[in-house]
């Protein structure tokens, strides 16, 4: 199951690997995810089996996500997440705002509605 605080936490830890390290495991779970993990990759990262459905996906994302950053410097790496981190919360923070005018607005267009449902049941008898 995906939990997101978790998976940023991995992320978190793999973009301060060492260079050697980081293409360690970026290789190890590109053999979990091609169906060819050895004894060696699977103690690397530190599972007992890569059968789950689960896990297979997991490694097929760590591996794009990583794989993106592979050649870079490891400071670098380390900027560039922090820096989607950052910017997830930016996008966050939008959404909550979105959300918020949004439910502004119904409530708004709620009591103008109601308003003018009592204005109609005041003037029906007039006519």
């Amino acid at each position: 199951q995906f939990v997101q605080p978790t998976v940023d936490e991995y992320y978190r830890a793999t973009v301060q690997l060492s260079e050697e390290d980081y293409v360690r495991s970026y290789q190890a779970l590109m053999k979990v995810y091609v169906g060819e993990a050895d004894a060696d990759s699977l103690a690397h990262l530190g599972i007992a089996n890569a059968d789950g459905e689960e896990v297979i996906q997991f490694a097929e994302s760590a591996c794009i996500k990583m794989g993106e950053l592979l050649g870079i410097a490891r400071r670098v790496r380390i900027q560039k997440h922090e820096q989607e981190l950052e910017q997830r919360k930016e996008l966050e923070v939008e959404r909550r705002q979105k959300e918020e005018k949004e439910r502004q607005l119904m409530a708004s267009q709620s009591a103008l509605r109601a308003a003018g449902r009592r204005v109609f049941e005041a003037l029906t008898p007039l006519w």
